[in-house]
């Protein structure tokens, strides 16, 4: 399946040109972080009269924000209710079932920047409850983080992170930069094996961060040993 995940910077103002990448058909699955959509704009404006449909996490008396994930409806796709969430975190979840019934869990994220140590802490827990280990998982999306898995990285957000993704034994699957110098798009996946021709693409109209585009597969893999690290009892003033 043909995938993409792209900061749209709005899709309120740019559902012409959604309407345009959706009518192409080139994409399975179209993730989109900060759409900054609301009520007033339906389902049925973004993608009726196309071959997809959409589950939408909008920001809640606040402009700004908001995620998205739109499919082909002909993919078995089944959204996961997260009942720990509120409306300040922004986090989509569905499980992807293949022709030969395997399932992938897929968890989309959106991060703010500048978001405190507590906001990171109760997302980090959403992405724990969510995350099956009985299944293949992807974790996906913005998380404003250009230190994260980096040697140099000293606060305790970005550590807090690197701890949940270490310990739910989750790969990064791109590095290079997706906003100026910095990797703030990012796949995670349980399997190397999940996550084919990962690359960065031209941005979704104006926006001011790339997409990346990747293939996702329902390889068969073999069972990993995951080192964990933890890095919760971390002085970082020393």
């Amino acid at each position: 399946m043909n995938c993409i995940l792209s900061n749209s910077r709005s899709l309120k103002n740019k559902i012409n040109e959604l309407r345009c990448i959706l009518s192409s058909e080139i994409y399975d699955i179209l993730f989109f972080v900060e759409t900054w959509l609301n009520d007033t704009i339906s389902d049925g404006i973004l993608c009726s009269e196309t071959v997809y449909d959409v589950f939408r996490h909008d920001r809640i008396n606040k402009t700004g924000g908001g995620i998205s994930v739109f499919y082909k409806k002909h993919l078995k796709i089944n959204k996961i209710e997260i009942g720990t969430l509120d409306v300040t975190h922004e986090v989509l979840a569905c499980n992807i079932i293949s022709l030969h019934k395997k399932r992938v869990k897929i968890i989309l994220c959106y991060r703010p920047p500048k978001y405190d140590y507590e906001y990171a802490l109760k997302l980090t827990n959403i992405i724990e409850n969510v995350f099956d280990e009985s299944l293949e998982n992807i974790v996906l999306g913005d998380f404003n983080l250009p230190n994260l898995l980096k040697s140099s990285a000293r606060d305790p957000v970005t550590h807090l992170f690197e701890n949940t993704l270490s310990n739910l034994g989750l790969i990064q699957m791109n590095y290079f930069p997706t906003r100026n110098d910095n990797c703030l798009d990012v796949v995670f996946s349980t399997s190397e094996h999940l996550i084919l021709d990962i690359k960065s693409s031209e941005p979704f109209c104006d926006s001011d961060h790339n997409s990346v585009i990747f293939k996702l597969t329902h390889s068969t893999v073999k069972e990993k040993i995951v080192e964990k690290r933890n890095f919760r009892n971390v002085d970082y003033d020393a």
